[in-house]
C-alpha cells in the first residue's frame, strides 16, 4: 500500500507549487518534484534523462519566454505506488498564451510525495 496520499487529492497542491515555481523560474525547485531516475521525453527534442537534467529542461523551456502554465487534468488513476496523469497544459508569455501541450504523467510515491516519474509532451501545433 501506497504511504501517500491518494494523487487525486494530492494533485491540486502539487500543481499550485509547481506553477508559483515556474512563476518564480525557480528551476531547482521544480527539479524537486522530479524522481532521481526520472525521464521527460518533450516534443521535437530529447530526452531528459535524470532529476539534475531538470533544470536545464526549464532553462529552456524559460528561454521560450514562458511565465506561467495552467493545467487541465482529463484523467488520473492511482495503482499502490503508482499513478497516471493524462492532461494538457496552457503554456503563457507573459499575458499572452503561448501554447498547449497534451501530457502523460508517471507519477511515483517516493518517501511520502508524489513525484514525477516519467513525463511525456506532445506539443499542439500553433494557430494558424
Amino acid at each position: 500500500m501506497s504511504n501517500c496520499v491518494s494523487a487525486k487529492k494530492a494533485r491540486p497542491a502539487i500543481y499550485e507549487a509547481v506553477g508559483a515555481a515556474i512563476e518564480r523560474q525557480d528551476t531547482a525547485a521544480l527539479a524537486r518534484f522530479y524522481t532521481e531516475d526520472c525521464r521527460v521525453f518533450p516534443t521535437g527534442a530529447d530526452i531528459v534523462s535524470g532529476a539534475g537534467a531538470i533544470p536545464a529542461f526549464y532553462d529552456a523551456f524559460f528561454a521560450l519566454g514562458i511565465t506561467r502554465c495552467s493545467f487541465e487534468t482529463f484523467e488520473i488513476e492511482e495503482h499502490g505506488e503508482i499513478a497516471y496523469e493524462t492532461g494538457r497544459v496552457t503554456l503563457h508569455a507573459g499575458d499572452v498564451g503561448a501554447g498547449t501541450v497534451k501530457y502523460l504523467v508517471i507519477w511515483k510515491c517516493v518517501g511520502g510525495q508524489w513525484l514525477v516519474h516519467r513525463d511525456i509532451l506532445r506539443g499542439d501545433a500553433p494557430p494558424a
